[in-house]
């Protein structure tokens, strides 16, 4: 039964993989908008898979393959090591929240490396203003001379202009898919100029001011919380670190808590209480912007 189960799980993720369809590649990632439609700024990721899997910078069905792949090597590990039906259902639980984990940290790598480069961008993109340009020649010109993310990110923004988006628009579009709060305070510029007049330029100065100023203030946050978090991490792993070797060499040593139905209400408590500290660490070491 076992053998079966993990076989079509392993069957179903590699064909997810292996064949993700026209969803995929860097388009589908950032949604682009049809020529003839335009999203606005109200308009929400319909769903939270969704926008993690575009900004960690894989599809949908690639990320949901890990998923599956992690959730039945974790319940197969949990039931040969044991052949306890709790562990089994925790090890297929747990092991699908791995894949997520690590998309999200791949996300925020992502996110800091674009941010990072934003400033040189937007300085370019003030002098093409300066200079003449539209907004969108702008957004052209900066995407040729860009690398790294930024310039995947420019490249998108260019070819939903091209497409027919107004430019302000199209930044707003691509802010909103990368979850860049930089980069969206740059595209609510651009939207109350395209609407109400003004100097861009200056207005892309003021936004790139507040962006290094935010940049130096969560860099001085980052490191009076960090001690705090990382105390977090290791309160919060400790118990699973001990508990796995032991499950490993010494099942019958762990019978009493997983065997029993008490035991299994108590360690169902302990998880619960884990979980629960963990995120008030977060509350309090996390500033929300």
């Amino acid at each position: 039964m076992l053998s079966i189960f993990v076989s079509l799980s392993v069957i179903f993720a590699l064909s997810v993989f292996l064949f993700p369809g026209p969803e995929s590649g860097l388009s589908a990632r950032l949604r682009p908008i049809k020529q003839e439609t335009v999203k606005t700024t109200q308009q929400k990721q319909t769903s939270s898979l969704d926008a993690l899997a575009a900004q960690a910078g894989m599809s949908v069905r690639q990320l949901v393959s890990y998923m599956v792949l992690f959730s039945t090597g974790g319940a197969a590990l949990a039931w040969v090591a044991t052949g306890n039906i709790f562990l089994f259902t925790l090890g297929f639980l747990l092991g699908g929240l791995v894949p997520r984990y690590f998309a999200g940290r791949h996300a925020a790598r992502r996110l800091a490396m674009l941010e990072s480069q934003l400033d040189g961008v937007l300085n370019g993109i003030s002098s093409a203003l300066r200079a003449g340009a539209s907004l969108g020649q702008a957004v052209s010109g900066a995407a040729s001379e860009a690398t790294g993310i930024i310039q995947e990110v420019l490249l998108e923004a260019d070819r939903l202009i091209r497409l027919g988006a107004p430019a302000a628009e199209a930044l707003t579009q691509i802010a909103a898919q990368t979850g860049s709060q930089d980069l969206a305070s740059v595209a609510v510029a651009a939207q109350v100029q395209s609407r109400a007049g003004g100097n861009l330029a200056e207005a892309i100065d003021s936004a790139t001011f507040t962006i290094r100023e935010r940049r130096t203030f969560r860099a001085r946050l980052n490191a009076l919380t960090a001690q705090g978090k990382m105390s977090g991490k290791i309160a919060t792993a400790l118990p699973v670190m001990f508990l796995v070797p032991v499950l490993l060499i010494n099942p019958q040593y762990m019978e009493p808590m997983i065997g029993n139905p008490v035991g299994r209400i108590l360690a169902t408590i302990c998880v619960g209480m884990m979980g629960f500290g963990w995120v008030i660490v977060r509350r309090i070491t996390t500033f929300e912007e």
